[in-house]
């Protein structure tokens, strides 16, 4: 079905070597069977409720927290900047927050990395999208979504109109490994940062479309809000 290689192994191998501290701070005890934060640095990184930030048909769709500075640091440091060390307390973000929601009650899970732009020369998010699925021993899907016409980036867009134009029929599921999904598979897309939405809700509704017998949602790390992409 999906793939789980040696990068899976060694992520999972490196998440349960981990201190029993937490993620963010490496001070606080924690019991990471539960937990990978702390009270205090849920309240630094504002963990958001376990509720959706955007209910759509296909699917909900979620982020972990907003986005202070020490979550840009970490984003940003391993997008731009190749900061590799990010990777892992990124993807222990994301855990921590799947514990706390309803769709961790699902046994069959696949997990799918928004897939970089074309000429973009980044691919950070299987980064710590491929741990988080290791943590759960989910099924990992690298290449499960596919572009399948060119898009402007959506940093460059400040209009919601705008960018959900932009990505309306950009992403379509890969039917070489869409086809090995069992039924009855919760699929979970993963990206970045979450601002209007529309690429989550795009690549849920690319698998709705393609499988609709299969549930789907989508989990983002920070939630950053429109008006503060122009800063």
């Amino acid at each position: 079905m999906a793939v789980k290689n040696l990068a899976y192994f060694i992520d999972r191998l490196k998440l349960s070597l981990r201190n029993d501290v937490c993620a963010l701070c490496q001070a606080v005890p924690v019991n990471r069977q539960s937990e990978m934060i702390c009270i205090g640095c849920e309240k630094r990184i504002f963990l958001r409720n376990p509720i959706p930030n955007i209910q759509l048909p296909a699917g909900s769709i979620y982020a972990a927290c907003e986005f202070p500075y020490k979550m840009k640091r970490m984003i940003y440091g391993l997008k731009f900047r190749q900061q590799e060390q990010y990777s892992l307390m990124l993807a222990e973000v994301l855990i921590h927050y799947w514990m706390k929601l309803p769709e961790y009650r699902f046994r069959n899970v696949v997990v799918v990395p928004i897939p970089p732009h074309k000429g973009s020369g980044r691919n950070h998010v299987p980064q710590f999208a491929r741990p988080f699925a290791s943590q759960f021993g989910m099924d990992f899907m690298e290449d499960g979504l596919i572009w399948v016409k060119s898009v402007q980036s959506q940093h460059e867009l400040f209009n919601k109109r705008k960018r959900r134009e932009n990505m309306d029929g950009a992403l379509q599921v890969n039917p070489a490994l869409a086809r090995r999904l069992k039924p009855d598979t919760h699929i979970v897309v993963i990206d970045d940062i979450l601002t209007t939405g529309s690429t989550l809700a795009e690549a849920l509704t690319a698998f709705n479309r393609y499988q609709p017998e299969n549930s789907v949602s989508g989990l983002a790390i920070s939630h950053v809000p429109l008006a503060l992409r122009r800063v």
